[in-house]
Formats: C-alpha cells, sequence, structure tokens
C-alpha cells in the first residue's frame, strides 16, 4: 500500500472568506516536506482541512489511496494521521505523563501504550525527567518537545507539524529540528509549517510556498532554498 498523502484543488476556508484555492500537494512516509509562506498565507488551514477540522468546499483529499473529504478527524487519526498544533495547546494543569497518555486514547494506539512512551522518552529525555511535573511548568522548548511527544503517542505515519520552532531560543529550535529528521528516519512523514524557512528546508526533501492561498513555488529544498523568491521573502 502506497501511504501518500494527496492534496488536488483544495478549496478552503472560514464562512464565506475563501482562505485556500486550488491548493495540491503530497507527502510519502519516510519524508519531510515543507510548507512555507507568510502571515496569513494559509499555512495552519491548510493543516486543519488535512486533520478533518476544517472541511473544504471543493478538492479531492486522500490518504493511501483513501477519500478523507467526509472523514471525521477522530477517524483520521485512527487510519494515521495526527496534528500537533500551532500553540502546542497542552493541558497545562494535567503531568507530562498524562498529556501523553491521552495522545494515545485513540483505538488503534492505546495497546502500544507503554511501548509509544518508551519511544517518546527515548526520543526526548527531558519528557522521562519531566513526567511528573505539571505542562504549564515546562520551559517553551519542553513544552514544544511535549506537543510533538502527544501527537506521535497515537502512533502516526503522517505528523502534521503547526510552526513548532515559534518562540524558541536557537539552541532549542536547532534541537526540535535534529529530532523531525529522527521521526523521518523511523519511517513516518511529516508535513512541517514553518516560519524559519532556513531550518525547515535545511531537513525538508521537498517544499511547497503558499502565497495568498496559492502555492506559487514547489520544488526540491536545494531548490528552492536557492530560488530568488524565497530568498526575498523568507531567508532574506
Amino acid at each position: 500500500m502506497d501511504e501518500r498523502l494527496q492534496l488536488e484543488g483544495i478549496d478552503a476556508g472560514y464562512g464565506g472568506a475563501r482562505v485556500l484555492e486550488g491548493v495540491g500537494l503530497e507527502v510519502g512516509v519516510g519524508e519531510v516536506v515543507c510548507l512555507l509562506g507568510a502571515n496569513g498565507a494559509g499555512k495552519t488551514t491548510m493543516l486543519l482541512t488535512i486533520a478533518g477540522l476544517l472541511r473544504p468546499s471543493a478538492g479531492r483529499l486522500t490518504w493511501a489511496g483513501q477519500d478523507l473529504l467526509r472523514v471525521p478527524p477522530h477517524r483520521i487519526v485512527e487510519q494515521g494521521i495526527a496534528l500537533s498544533p500551532e500553540g502546542r495547546q497542552l493541558f497545562p494543569n494535567l503531568t507530562v505523563l498524562e498529556n501523553l497518555q491521552l495522545g494515545s486514547y485513540c483505538r488503534h494506539a492505546r495497546p502500544y501504550r507503554q511501548a509509544s512512551l518508551g519511544e517518546v522518552y527515548a526520543l526526548f529525555p527531558r519528557l522521562h525527567e519531566r513526567r511528573d511535573q505539571a505542562a504549564g511548568l515546562l520551559s517553551g522548548g519542553e513544552q514544544q518537545m511535549l506537543a510533538i511527544g502527544r501527537a506521535l503517542m497515537a502512533r502516526p505515519r503522517l505528523l502534521l507539524l503547526d510552526e513548532p520552532s515559534v518562540g524558541l531560543a536557537p539552541r532549542l529550535v536547532a534541537a526540535v529540528f535534529e529530532s523531525i529528521a529522527r521521526i523521518a528516519s523511523q519511517g513516518i512523514g511529516v508535513l512541517l509549517v514553518e516560519q524559519n524557512a532556513y531550518g525547515a528546508l535545511a531537513i525538508a526533501k521537498r517544499g511547497y510556498v503558499l502565497a495568498n492561498g496559492r502555492v506559487v513555488t514547489a520544488g526540491l529544498a536545494a531548490q528552492l532554498e536557492a530560488a530568488p523568491e524565497v530568498q526575498a521573502a523568507f531567508i532574506g
């Protein structure tokens, strides 16, 4: 089975306002694909559409050949797609361990909860050290590790990451990007939304650039990094 996410001609928005127009992209397992664009370009809208939290008005959205357009969010998680949202959206009064356990609530992940915890702790040893601490007391970098770890507890084949480096110190940004590369090396596909274009392109295989709800440039990461429009708009 070809586990590949494919979007074709996607239109989506909020109320009567259209944010995405005719968008297409694809992501396969084991590869990092970055989605770049200025604020308001439609990047988060794209991830919400893939996760089933926003229903598109037109287009095709498939995963491993299966139509996802009318699949509810919890079923999309069951099919192997998990979202780590912008702003982390942790439960601040629950412990690190409790937040992680909530990530494995879906039916197919529950039997593997202990194995998944071991895998997350191996990726982020700091979370094991802080497992009994309230999530709201973690540093920004630790909270981001927890947000990614919680999504991994669902045992996804495709991980959607929305701005994982935002607000972090440069040293922590490097650590987060390194962890994303390690996740992909384990055979998990990653669709990475980022303002940090340089860091995202350094670990991505391919990328897409959104502007005003449309894909304006796409290609291999090395090609995008050298593209004049990307240099001017996102790297400088």
